[in-house]
């Protein structure tokens, strides 16, 4: 008996001169087959790539710089004063822009939530609650916070951030919640290196604010400071709370700012280094190189098994006497 080991299709080799239609039609297949994928390659956008991206959830913590502006009235013997009431951990060049009655002590609570005891926090908690006297009443609050930001997976960065809110209502109030998220935004693409990026070391938010600057344009010319930089972090808060006062005017009390920063993975954009340009380029290349050869190599073998171009067929066949060795 006899069992068939191996099979294999007959080979077929078509030759003709050098200089031949044939010989240069197919040598110009080869030429498509391997240039035609590098020009497609090179117009699609990303083939050389310039930026990428990747997800890192922040390393956030606090810095103990908080300012805070409470803005009301209050009652001078039956008549109506404007009040504000400012509580501030910032240098003291900010603190002079106040006169001493409208400095008021407040208790700052923080705190921190890590879920998955990664050692990254996933919120951070800040409560801020100023005393009030007899009479003073709130109608708009303004938070300042400054934050330590860090990224390190990949893309190395640290700077101070800055958290800034501010809520008025027609209504007095005692308490303001606000619960947000905190965003990375960036101008420009980060380099990923060994060591870390302190870009602002030299200029820290606490020092935005210059002595000719005024009390009421004091928030904006920190916020203008902070806005101009090419890495910030953004707090958007959809659904911040006013209460409403209800205590006796008669009674001493307190208004209370409570905030939540949720900190969220953010999408990272870094300058990518060589080998990862080259295994974008040739993945895209390679893709698209084995699409065009099978064309190519299916259209040589319709042109020559159709005798389309002129050529002579030289079929490899088994040797006789090979194969009657295992009769």
């Amino acid at each position: 008996m006899r069992a068939t080991c191996h099979r294999s299709s007959v080979q077929r080799c078509y030759c003709s001169g050098v200089f031949s239609l044939s010989h240069v039609t197919a040598i110009a297949l080869w030429l498509v087959a391997a240039f035609l994928p590098l020009l497609l390659a090179l117009g699609s956008r990303d083939f050389v790539l310039q930026v990428n991206s990747y997800r890192e959830r922040p390393g956030v913590g606090l810095t103990g710089q908080v300012l805070s502006i409470l803005e009301g009235e209050w009652e001078d013997g039956g008549e109506t004063q404007p009040l504000t009431l400012v509580h501030s951990t910032f240098p003291e060049m900010i603190q002079q822009l106040y006169p001493n009655e409208s400095i008021r002590t407040a208790v700052v609570q923080t705190s921190s939530t890590d879920v998955n005891q990664d050692g990254i926090a996933e919120s951070l908690n800040v409560e801020i609650a100023t005393p009030l006297s007899i009479n003073e009443t709130i109608r708009q609050a303004t938070v300042v916070v400054v934050l330590d930001y860090t990224l390190k997976s990949y893309a190395k960065l640290n700077m101070d951030a800055l958290v800034v809110f501010r809520y008025s209502s027609l209504f007095a109030g005692d308490a303001l919640y606000v619960d947000g998220d905190l965003d990375f935004q960036q101008r420009s693409v980060l380099d990923v290196t060994n060591s870390v990026l302190y870009p602002y070391a030299d200029s820290p938010i606490a020092n935005m604010s210059t002595t000719d600057v005024t009390q009421e344009l004091l928030v904006q010319a920190i916020v203008g400071g902070y806005r101009a930089r090419n890495y910030t972090a953004a707090f958007h808060t959809p659904n911040p709370v006013w209460t409403s006062n209800t205590h006796s005017s008669q009674v001493p009390t307190e208004f209370k700012v409570h905030l939540d920063i949720r900190i969220d993975p953010v999408n990272v954009l870094y300058t990518p280094q060589w080998p990862e340009i080259v295994k974008q380029a040739w993945i895209q290349y390679y893709c698209l190189f084995m699409v065009v050869s099978t064309l190519t190599i299916a259209l040589r073998e319709y042109l020559f098994a159709n005798k389309l171009l002129s050529s002579v067929c030289i079929i490899d066949e088994p040797r006789p006497k090979f194969a009657a060795k295992y009769e």
